[in-house]
């Protein structure tokens, strides 16, 4: 970066005149791969660069004020933008989704309890559903893991996975008054698997 008596090098430079920085401008605002001193000049002008007052200045210009290392070093700063620009964006789409995520949780949550209060009826099996996708995405977001490896499930034993399933039937009884006695629900992932 420049200092305050230094410009950026894709920056109109000391002693520069404004016809020379006005024809790097040209030269540097050029693909890469296009950049020369001739494309430079018919971009600027329109004018091939056979007519008289062609690009020989320019040639001069281009040795004398580097323009090759000067455009080299703008493009270095666009790029650099650029990442910069993208990684706020990833930033901000990564907030806005967990917000969303967030949202659709506590509000599925939330419209559950509701309907269960008011004596509703919905398949247990739904309303876990709903709050597992809202989970799910709120951990996607925050990097975590979503599902269990084969060696975490596996580590249960069979007495183990029994005793958590009734631990979850027995909640789900509480949060779902409205299953009829002795009915299983349904979870969607065996005992030992999940979040």
């Amino acid at each position: 970066m420049a200092t305050p008596e230094a410009p950026d090098p894709w920056e109109q430079q000391p002693g520069e005149s404004a016809k020379a920085f006005a024809a790097f401008r040209s030269f540097r605002d050029l693909p890469p791969e296009r950049r020369t001193v001739a494309a430079a000049w018919q971009a600027l002008t329109g004018r091939p660069t056979a007519t008289r007052g062609g690009p020989g200045q320019w040639r001069g210009w281009h040795a004398r004020n580097a323009w090759s290392a000067r455009a080299a070093a703008y493009d270095r700063e666009q790029d650099r933008l650029a990442t910069a620009q993208a990684l706020r964006d990833r930033v901000a789409a990564k907030k806005r989704r967990l917000a969303e995520a967030g949202w659709m949780h506590v509000n599925g949550t939330n419209r559950l309890r509701e309907m269960a209060a008011a004596g509703e009826s919905i398949p247990a099996a739904v309303a876990l559903r709903m709050v597992e996708v809202g989970q799910n995405a709120e951990r996607l977001e925050m990097g975590e893991a979503t599902e269990r490896t084969e060696a975490e499930v596996s580590a249960v034993s069979p007495e183990e996975a029994a005793s958590r399933e009734a631990q979850v039937q027995a909640l789900l009884r509480l949060m779902f008054p409205l299953a009829e006695e002795g009915e299983k629900i349904e979870t969607g992932a065996p005992v030992g698997e999940g979040g």
